[in-house]
């Protein structure tokens, strides 16, 4: 697909999310909510009430961009980003599409389009309810945390 110079509509969006990830209804039994009304910060959640798994995907930066978060359905959910399992795992082969910026128009489709296809890829296992990767990457966002601290305190 090629960049546009407009992002896509939230109508756009939401229809390539319940394309790209529409085998965690059919594959996996996780439903999806209701998409929350309003224009801006659009985002997505499917949950399993059996593995206890949920998968939140975001519209980010105006329409340039796309996050994933895993977490689990129950409690708090984590917001673990997907691209920390990405950096732990690798992307099972799939090529990422560049950001989305003004410059080049977005590319948040094809975002929706990589993410589902490598947490199909690489989550199989939270997508089953095997929660094993969570305290590492917890560590990574923690270590992320402190780094950041790091380096925005005034010495």
């Amino acid at each position: 697909m090629p960049n546009r110079k407009t992002q896509p509509s939230k109508q756009e969006f939401v229809a390539a999310v319940e394309r790209s990830f529409d085998y965690l209804v059919r594959d996996y039994g996780f439903r999806r909510e209701p998409v929350p009304p309003g224009e801006r910060d659009v985002w997505i959640a499917y949950d399993n009430d059996k593995s206890r798994a949920r998968v939140v995907i975001e519209g980010t930066d105006w329409g340039l961009n796309t996050r994933v978060a895993i977490g689990r359905s129950y409690n708090q959910f984590e917001n673990f980003d997907l691209s920390d399992l990405i950096a732990m795992r690798g992307s099972g082969g799939h090529d990422a599409p560049d950001r989305g910026t003004v410059k080049s128009g977005s590319t948040q489709l094809e975002q929706v389009r990589y993410y589902a296809d490598v947490l199909r890829s690489i989550g199989e296992d939270i997508l089953r309810g095997n929660f094993d990767v969570f305290p590492d990457l917890a560590a990574r966002v923690h270590a992320r945390q402190v780094k950041f601290k790091k380096r925005n305190t005034l010495t």
